[in-house]
């Protein structure tokens, strides 16, 4: 009889991420997978010729990154002015 609490299997994220899926999960290009994020993450073997990441590992590697890198915008600048005079008068 199977058990009607365990979670579907597509709801479940895995906590260990191929070297083929861990670029597009962090949204790089495999090349700059290869020279920014995985010199500073562990990776191990799953079975005889599978590499893996931690998911938990990728997300504190960003986080960092984000802390690192990101661009701080101020909060009363208008990003978006209008494109036209009609649309400023609306």
């Amino acid at each position: 009889m199977a058990r009607t609490n365990a979670a579907p299997a597509a709801d479940i994220m895995p906590r260990f991420i191929r070297a083929s899926a861990a670029p597009a999960y962090l949204g790089m290009c495999r090349e700059e997978f290869k020279n920014t994020v995985r010199p500073h993450v562990r990776e191990f073997p799953i079975g005889k010729q599978g590499v893996a990441f931690d998911r938990h590992e990728l997300d504190q590697w960003a986080d960092a990154y984000i802390e690192r890198m990101a661009i701080e915008k101020q909060t009363d600048q208008d990003n978006n002015p209008p494109r036209s005079e009609q649309k400023a008068r609306a």
